[in-house]
């Protein structure tokens, strides 16, 4: 009896070890890129911040297909670090038409948020003529939406296409909440 206890705890204590060196390891240290922002990734996600550091952040997932162009990927998912800790959302997906009065299904599996027309527009965040982008600008309804990126295991973001067709971007939300708390720590520790 008291070794089986005994046994419990020390596979216990492995268990909860591991998973420290789990999340551990899958957040990269923060680098200098080439194009003079910070960056590191956590899991699936890249973190950029512009100039260096000191600029505007956001965290970043790219879908990938087979034999697609890895540099801009088919769908891609941004949250974005407000000055104010607010949160906005980005969402690119090829092929994505000049949407009109439709809403967006932020489909996370066991949840679904719908973004109506009103709360979006087309472009992405700082440039408004950008073609099969779309943005939501912080506001309650992209608090929920990052909330639940940073709590689930995947998202399917889908559109209405001409006719019964539905566009779908599909995202891997691994890394996401260690991504936005790295962000957040970073903004909240760097110099003015």
């Amino acid at each position: 009896m008291r070794f089986s206890h005994l046994k419990c705890i020390v596979i216990g204590v492995i268990c909860v070890f591991a998973s420290g060196l789990m999340t551990t390891t899958s957040a990269g240290p923060w680098f200098k890129h080439r194009f003079g922002e910070l960056r590191a990734y956590h899991g699936d996600w890249l973190n950029v911040c512009e100039d260096g550091g000191a600029g505007q952040c956001r965290t970043v997932q790219t879908y990938v297909g087979s034999g697609k162009d890895r540099f801009f990927g088919e769908s891609k998912l941004s949250v974005y670090i407000e000055h104010n800790d607010r949160v906005s959302v980005e969402v690119y997906d090829m092929g994505m038409p000049a949407l009109t009065g439709a809403s967006l299904r932020f489909d996370f599996g066991d949840q679904i948020i719908s973004v109506p027309a009103d709360q979006w527009r087309i472009g992405a965040r700082d440039a408004e003529n950008v073609a099969e982008t779309v943005f939501i600008p912080p506001s309650e309804i992209s608090t929920r939406l990052v909330t639940l990126i940073r709590a689930k295991a995947r998202l399917k973001v889908t559109y209405p296409l001409h006719g019964a067709d539905s566009g779908i971007a599909p995202f891997s939300l691994r890394g996401s909440n260690a991504a936005i708390a790295a962000l957040k720590t970073h903004m909240a520790t760097r110099r003015p």
